[in-house]
């Protein structure tokens, strides 16, 4: 099966978590989140995902839910989607409240 990698960035957590719940469903795989801090010296902390471990409770993933400069995005995303799915994952993006980014 062919597959793409969209990226997407999003202001908050939860909004990105709730897009990879709903990507899973279009057949998502090797999802990566990072936290962007705003910082350049400052550590990026990621998350590598499989499926299994969609429903992890947000602390286990060890950020401290810390605002961000004003109009930064503070969570980053990316996944494989299959080709066909693609339209309607930047959807799915979307309507989270994150913005895909052209790839």
């Amino acid at each position: 099966m062919d597959t793409l990698t969209i990226q997407a960035r999003f202001p908050s957590q939860e909004q990105a978590e709730s897009a990879v719940r709903k990507l899973a469903s279009l057949r998502g795989d090797c999802f990566r989140l990072e936290r962007e801090t705003g910082f350049p010296q400052a550590a990026t902390f990621a998350l590598e995902t499989e499926m299994a471990n969609l429903d992890a409770p947000v602390e286990s993933f060890g950020w401290a839910n810390e605002p961000v400069r004003a109009g930064q995005a503070s969570f980053s995303l990316s996944v494989q989607i299959p080709v066909g799915a693609a339209e309607q994952a930047r959807t799915v993006i979307r309507e989270a409240g994150g913005d895909p980014l052209e790839s």
